[in-house]
């Protein structure tokens, strides 16, 4: 089961997030947005692929969904 909340874009932030971290380790962090902005320019800086358009809807997720 994903333990990350649905939304229609939980599947990308898996489908990015899961080559590199366990999806709980996701789901129990609480960022800000702009916490969330530095940490995913961070994995893309690591190698994180990222598709034109899909930095600002994981953002958007991590922000809305995991945000505090």
């Amino acid at each position: 089961m994903n333990p990350l909340p649905p939304d229609e874009r939980q599947q990308l932030v898996t489908g990015r997030c899961i080559i590199c971290h366990s999806l709980e380790t996701i789901a129990q962090q609480r960022q800000t947005r702009d916490e969330w902005a530095v940490i995913l320019d961070r994995m893309v800086a690591y190698g994180m692929p990222m598709l034109p358009g899909d930095r600002e809807l994981i953002l958007e997720y991590l922000a809305t969904r995991l945000g505090q």
